[in-house]
C-alpha cells in the first residue's frame, strides 16, 4: 500500500476480495470520492470502482464513462503493476457510481493516476446525488434530474427557470439569485 493518504480524485489499483452478488470484484482501479479530512483521519475511503468500456455495464445515469485522454496515469505505477502480475490495460471506461464502497486503505495498492477532466468530475458529483437520492421528490423518493424542474414521475414541481435570465433554481427563492429579478413579477 501507499503510506501517503488518498487525495479526493485520484486512482488508486485497489483489492475487492471477496465480494458478495454482483459487487465488483478482483483487483481493479478505483477513483477516491471521501474528502481529505476523512482520507487524512480516518483508516477507511470512499470509493467508485471503475471497469473497461468492453465490458458490459448498464447504462444509465449512475454510470459515467471516461475517455482515457480525462485521467492522468501514473505511467512507473502501471508498469509496476505489470511486474506484479496485475493485468491493467489502460483504456477508456465507465465510473460505478452506483456502487460507492466503504473499505479500508489497506485494501488500495498502488496509486495510478487522477481525473484532470473537471466536467467528468462534475458528472461523477451528480451521478452520486442520484445513487444516494440526495436531490430526490419528497412525494414519490424518484430523483431529481440537475437541470429538471419537475418530478418525471409524479409531476412535482421543484424549480423554476427565470424569464430574465433563464438560470434554474429552487421554488422555494422568491428572487433569482442571479440576476436579482423576483419570480413573481
Amino acid at each position: 500500500m501507499n503510506l501517503d493518504n488518498p487525495v479526493r480524485g485520484e486512482i488508486y489499483w485497489a483489492n475487492l476480495e471477496p465480494v458478495k452478488g454482483s459487487e465488483q470484484g478482483r483487483s481493479r482501479p478505483v477513483l477516491i470520492i471521501s474528502n481529505n479530512l476523512m482520507n487524512n483521519s480516518a483508516p477507511i475511503v470512499l470509493f467508485i470502482p471503475m471497469t473497461r468500456a468492453e465490458e458490459k455495464v448498464k447504462a444509465g445515469p449512475f454510470n459515467i464513462s471516461y475517455e482515457l485522454n480525462q485521467l492522468v496515469l501514473i505511467e512507473d505505477a502501471i508498469d509496476y503493476l505489470r511486474q506484479n502480475g496485475y493485468y491493467f490495460a489502460p483504456s477508456n471506461g465507465v465510473f460505478l457510481c452506483n456502487q460507492v464502497r466503504a473499505a479500508s486503505k489497506q485494501r488500495l495498492f498502488k496509486r495510478i493516476g487522477k481525473v484532470s477532466d473537471r466536467m467528468l468530475i462534475k458528472k461523477i458529483e451528480n451521478a452520486l446525488i442520484h445513487s444516494f437520492a440526495f436531490d430526490a421528490c419528497e412525494k414519490c423518493g424518484i430523483p431529481l434530474r440537475t437541470d429538471g424542474l419537475v418530478c418525471i414521475k409524479c409531476n412535482t414541481q421543484y424549480r423554476f427557470k427565470c424569464i430574465n435570465c433563464g438560470c434554474i433554481q429552487s421554488i422555494s427563492h422568491n428572487f433569482c439569485y442571479n440576476c436579482g429579478k423576483g419570480v413573481r413579477e
